[in-house]
């Protein structure tokens, strides 16, 4: 046996080592692992579904890769019982996925709602982000959160601009994906309007309750992990928010949010609408604690959870704005029209 000095010696090294070593995990270790990128194979396809679909591959103007799947307007050919005019596409709608997860957004029930919104006039393209599905890798695989990923909305609305004939487009944005459709509208006027589902408006609060969720750790340790990846990481924790730059957005936005949704809270989509007289926020209640939604998402809860949850009311909301929208666009464009004619 070694001395008492010896063992006070060790003692006092295990006292002074283990706190630093639990400083070094939670500063230098976490951080990078919660701000990585996590690939999510992409399960099914369009045709699954009765949908039909092209693959299309995309370049952003850093060069990055973007592949995804064109969707056309699959509504039945007709008269318009409201116009009496033969029926036609109306526009092209791009649905950008969150964090983590792909063109197929199956925690959004994604092939339902490509099918819904193809039978409402419009394309729809629905895109991988960087460093997601069979995208391109980019930037050591970490999540921008949005600000790099704008980037590859403005390619899908390039080629939604081509391939749409000029249509009005319209990005459809959940959860981190609002964050990017958000920073990309501010940037292109080609985008005629939003759809938001669960945005991630503030970026520090949803690194915050998405490291909850995603881990279990107490949310003291969420806010230690998420204040060093912004500090010493590069994560854009502290930068301005899509919520700073939505509200002065003034094209017309629907935004559906999960009414407990513990990771993009409704505080901040309630702070947006009623900054940004453009926002028509409708609130999905929250469902009864023994739901199977909730039951199979655990700390994840109604996250993303709305149109699964409430596909008529929601199906119900997308047909009147984008009837909106579209009224809004073709009386702008009858007057543009006009005044060039002058």
């Amino acid at each position: 046996m070694g001395s008492p000095t010896l063992w006070k010696r060790l003692a006092l090294g295990a006292a002074v080592a283990i706190p630093i070593l639990v400083v070094v995990g939670i500063v230098g270790f976490l951080p990078p692992l919660l701000t990585s990128a996590q690939r999510q194979e992409i399960v099914g396809t369009p045709a699954d579904y009765g949908i039909a679909y092209e693959e299309v591959t995309l370049t952003t103007s850093d060069g990055v890769d973007i592949r995804g799947w064109w969707m056309p307007d699959a509504t039945p050919p007709g008269i318009d019982d409201f116009t009496g005019e033969e029926i036609e596409t109306q526009g092209v709608i791009i649905f950008v996925h969150g964090a983590n997860s792909n063109r197929a957004a199956s925690f959004v029930n994604g092939f339902a709602l490509f099918k819904t919104l193809t039978n409402m006039r419009h394309h729809v393209l629905t895109i991988d982000l960087r460093n997601a599905g069979l995208s391109d890798a980019w930037g050591a695989e970490k999540l921008d959160w949005g600000v790099a990923e704008a980037r590859d909305v403005l390619a899908a609305v390039d080629y939604a601009h081509e391939r749409g004939l000029g249509e009005p487009i319209i990005p459809f944005g959940v959860s981190m994906g609002g964050a990017a459709v958000i920073n990309a509208a501010v940037q292109d006027k080609r985008i005629r309007g939003l759809v938001l589902l669960d945005p991630m408006l503030d970026t520090y609060d949803t690194m915050v309750h998405g490291t909850v969720a995603g881990t279990g750790f107490p949310r003291a340790l969420a806010h230690v992990t998420t204040t060093a990846a912004g500090l010493l990481h590069g994560a854009p924790a502290f930068l301005e928010t899509a919520l700073d730059r939505a509200k002065p957005y003034d094209r017309p936005t629907l935004l559906l949010q999960d009414e407990k949704d513990p990771v993009n809270r409704t505080i901040h989509a309630q702070a947006l609408a009623d900054a940004n007289r453009n926002i028509d926020l409708w609130i999905a209640p929250h469902p009864a604690e023994d739901h199977p939604r909730l039951m199979s998402a655990g700390l994840w809860g109604t996250h993303v959870a709305a149109f699964e949850l409430y596909p008529d009311e929601v199906t119900a909301l997308l047909q009147a704005y984008l009837t909106m929208v579209h009224a809004i666009c073709d009386a702008e464009d009858a007057a543009a029209l006009e005044a060039a004619l002058q």
